[in-house]
């Protein structure tokens, strides 16, 4: 498959979001959050999103962090040495966030969502920087953040959410064209799109197997009636999707 990003409706959506923050009104707060379950594409989104459209800071969290870990990440991506007192620490990456602008894109956030510290001290970062900050969650993430009453001061400055959402028939159409280096008819589409549920990453999955099978009998095209009956995502002998796992 090709190295491309398919501008599928989600991979627009975000970059229309990238704007929104990019050219918000100075006293708006800058808070976005994106979620969307697992496989839907998130990831690649984020990718993209930072090579192409915003000069970030990219951090990915995780379960074991705590305030110190979690500066000790930020200021390691922003190239800031850390100072003995976290205090200091985080006053040393509001200056360089505010010095460069970076977004602050802060991935898994479902690990920081329910520590009080982390999410306060998130809050600190924007607010004294005044730059863009970007969670990527699950699709409960949003939800948990805001069903927080303790999280008030954090959820009311969460001026963009963006859910992403599995592909729809046009889509799979969008990515086949954009990433397939064969042809396949529309009736092995629309099987791929029924058998992935619109999962990017199960089409993909489905997508590089029909590749394969076009490679090993030399074809340029491939029809639904040349590909049978064969699965087009990894099963178990239970039925379970493994690249769902």
């Amino acid at each position: 498959m090709k190295n491309e990003i398919a501008p599928v409706k989600n991979i627009q959506r975000l970059s229309e979001l990238a704007i929104e923050l990019r050219e918000r009104p100075a006293n708006q707060p800058g808070i976005a959050t994106v979620t969307g379950e697992s496989g839907v594409g998130k990831s690649t989104g984020l990718t993209w999103l930072t090579s192409t459209k915003i000069d970030a800071c990219y951090v990915r969290a995780m379960q074991v962090w705590s305030p110190s870990s979690m500066l000790a990440t930020i200021a390691r991506e922003l190239d800031v040495d850390p100072a003995n007192q976290l205090a200091k620490t985080c006053e040393r990456i509001v200056q360089e966030l505010a010095r460069t602008g970076r977004t602050l894109l802060v991935d898994e956030a479902d690990y920081v969502v329910d520590n009080v510290r982390l999410i306060n001290t998130l809050r600190d970062l924007h607010d004294m920087s005044t730059v863009p900050l970007v969670l990527v969650g699950m699709s409960d993430f949003a939800k948990k953040l805001r069903a927080r009453i303790d999280q008030k001061q954090f959820t009311g400055r969460v001026a963009f959410e963006l859910e992403f959402a599995p592909l729809d028939l046009a889509d799979m159409r969008t990515l086949v064209k954009s990433v397939a280096e064969i042809e396949i008819d529309d009736e092995l589409l629309k099987a791929l799109f029924d058998q992935s549920k619109g999962i990017t990453r199960l089409a993909c999955v489905g997508l590089g197997r029909i590749e394969a099978f076009a490679k090993k009998v030399d074809a340029r095209a491939v029809t639904a009636k040349m590909w049978g009956d064969r699965p087009l995502n990894a099963v178990t002998s239970a039925g379970r999707t493994k690249a769902a796992a």
